[in-house]
């Protein structure tokens, strides 16, 4: 959860105005540089009497600040093991299911064509019955 470096009011800066709102870094107050993952809060400056506090989501990839925006805590390394195994897992079990499914339209097939030819088509009438 540690950071090797840190996020600065540039950063944020540059985030805000990425989003669609122009600041620069002098407006963003921050107390302390950041140096973690998850969700900070940070406060910005609009005017000298007008200020909002803005959520920096500080994330390894796009889908995990997903996550962290989604249930609003860090996402640790052991939870995105954990996750990709369970979709590793669910994947192999997906191929297994697959696999079997691919085996019994074999099956299937190989019973179809040892059967008589005669499957499936309707009977001439018998010698004695007249037919309409």
């Amino acid at each position: 959860g540690q950071l090797y470096g840190s996020v600065t009011a540039r950063d944020i800066s540059d985030a805000v105005t990425e989003a669609g709102v122009t600041i620069n870094r002098n407006q963003v107050a921050m107390d302390k540089v950041i140096k973690t993952l998850g969700l900070h809060a940070v406060k910005v400056r609009l005017h000298p009497e007008v200020s909002v506090e803005v959520t920096g989501n500080v994330a390894r990839s796009e889908e995990e600040a997903v996550t962290q925006a989604e249930t609003g805590k860090m996402v640790s390394a052991e939870q995105l093991r954990a996750a990709e195994d369970a979709v590793a897992e669910e994947l192999e079990t997906i191929a297994e299911a697959d696999d079997r499914n691919a085996d019994d339209r074999n099956d299937a097939e190989a019973e179809a064509e040892t059967r008589p030819e005669t499957a499936g088509r309707e009977e001439a009438p018998a010698e004695d019955e007249t037919a309409i």
